[in-house]
């Protein structure tokens, strides 16, 4: 097996399937009944990885935003709480559990992935204020905007997604507490600035690089309005970087086992890297 045939079976075995795809959105309308009814929300509509083809088999939660009909609290908590009551009440007989998970409510199944809703508020320019995650009001969202600039990336580079499904291999099997989010646009926006592609070097290259940068925060990619994506919470981040620098030690000894020609070495340092 060559380097690149291994990393190309890592992505695959990752790769929800049709059926996968099926499982994941089959609650979708009891969901979004349940809020609408519940509490006169506009609607809801899918987020994250599963929306932008980046979704994990096994790993990956289905993600929704509420549009919220209704005036915006200055406490976010209070609809994260009316959401949680309401659809803890309309899917009692086929949730297995539903918990509160700032920045919201978390839908645990007897089968098939997680799901996350977050209550919305739509703003005057298409962006969504959702709840803060580290604290008590609101945070701008755009997931839309997220979505096409990882479209927009893939249009230049194809194997765009199959880059950031490695790089989100590595946070979920190593535990790392780094947001996917943050690692998905630090991910496109590394690609945009090193062609030409190649997926062994780049792969390498992104983790070394991500450990340089110590896991900085990064402008929202998608925008131009300041607005700052970080890797993890205040209190999570010097464990983060503790994971980036081990990920970036592995991933020097692939890249220099590569470049030697030492191709066995290259993969089993990839092995140790994606699948500590």
């Amino acid at each position: 097996m060559t380097v690149q045939s291994y990393l190309d079976d890592a992505v695959a075995a990752m790769t929800p399937s049709a059926e996968d795809r099926t499982v994941a959105s089959a609650h979708r309308t009891a969901i979004q009944d349940a809020v609408v009814s519940g509490m006169d929300a506009f609607r809801i509509f899918e987020t994250g990885s599963w929306s932008h083809g980046t979704a994990l088999r096994v790993w990956s939660d289905v993600d929704y935003f509420a549009s919220m009909r209704h005036v915006r609290p200055s406490q976010s908590y209070d609809d994260i709480l009316q959401l949680k009551n309401v659809l803890a009440d309309k899917l009692r007989w086929s949730a297995r559990s539903v918990t509160i998970d700032r920045p919201g409510v978390r839908i645990e199944w007897p089968s098939g992935p997680p799901t996350e809703v977050m209550p919305a508020h739509i703003t005057g320019d298409d962006d969504y204020w959702i709840p803060d995650p580290k604290g008590t009001g609101w945070v701008k969202s755009s997931p839309l905007k997220h979505n096409e600039y990882v479209n927009s990336t893939r249009d230049l580079i194809p194997r765009t997604k199959d880059f950031v499904r490695l790089v989100k291999l590595w946070k979920y099997r190593s535990g790392a507490p780094i947001t996917s989010l943050y690692l998905e646009l630090r991910a496109a926006k590394y690609l945009r600035e090193h062609q030409p592609f190649a997926m062994m070097l780049d792969l390498t290259g992104f983790f070394s690089w991500l450990n340089e940068i110590e896991l900085a925060g990064l402008n929202d990619p998608s925008r131009f309005d300041g607005r700052r994506i970080t890797a993890a919470g205040d209190s999570l981040l010097p464990l983060a970087r503790l994971y980036s620098e081990r990920a970036a030690s592995r991933a020097d000894q692939a890249r220099s086992a590569y470049l030697a020609s030492d191709y066995l070495g290259a993969q089993l340092h990839l092995q140790q890297l994606i699948s500590p």
